[in-house]
């Protein structure tokens, strides 16, 4: 049977974040923020990456011409990610705008990540490479256009239409004409020469 020591060092969790600086100055002290974050416990925190200065970075879309240095960040105890973000806003000198603060298992963030990992193929000119082969048949042409029209037909809703048995809809063209009013079903009544002259 597990002491009590053996269930607590198996309970221990760890919580991960990630934070987020626009326009940190570059010699800002990262162990100046790690003595700051000192009562969340932290266990480990990465180098800062620094990104390059960018017309509207990425999460910052509401600031111009910055660069991004992010870090991660794993503490022993937890904080809500407003409250961490308020606190290293305001132990490194920076507008509360200027700091964000992710959950290390932010979706987002992840696929990030993924991507950036990711190995791109390589770009290919399209102004320099041949043409592709295409048969003239399948870009216009009666066998074309049929194609086009089939194509079309498949795609397009059935219509129904609400019809007498005789397949003829009943229209206002076929109500009797000068008897009733357009607006109800008063009868009209004709100009005299009465109400003409008033």
């Amino acid at each position: 049977m597990k002491n009590f020591k053996q269930y607590l060092t198996e309970s221990v969790k760890e919580y991960s974040y990630r934070i987020k600086f626009a326009g940190l100055d570059k010699d800002a002290d990262m162990n100046h923020l790690e003595k700051a974050l000192e009562k969340y416990s932290v266990t480990s925190m990465s180098k800062p990456k620094v990104t390059p200065i960018q017309q509207h970075p990425m999460d910052f879309q509401n600031l111009d011409n910055l660069d991004v240095t992010i870090v991660d960040l794993v503490t022993g105890y937890p904080a809500s990610l407003n409250e961490l973000r308020l606190y290293v806003a305001h132990h490194m000198g920076l507008p509360e705008g200027n700091v964000l603060v992710f959950s290390g298992d932010h979706q987002e963030e992840i696929e990030r990540e993924e991507a950036a990992t990711q190995k791109e193929k390589p770009y290919k000119s399209l102004l320099t490479s041949p043409y592709e082969k295409v048969k003239k048949e399948d870009l216009y042409g009666t066998k074309y256009n049929e194609k086009l029209v089939k194509d079309e037909k498949k795609k397009s809703p059935k219509q129904t239409y609400a019809a007498k048995g005789d397949g003829k809809a009943e229209t206002t063209n076929d109500l009797p004409q000068g008897k009733m009013s357009p607006v109800g079903s008063t009868v009209v009544k004709k100009p005299t020469a009465q109400s003409i002259r008033r």
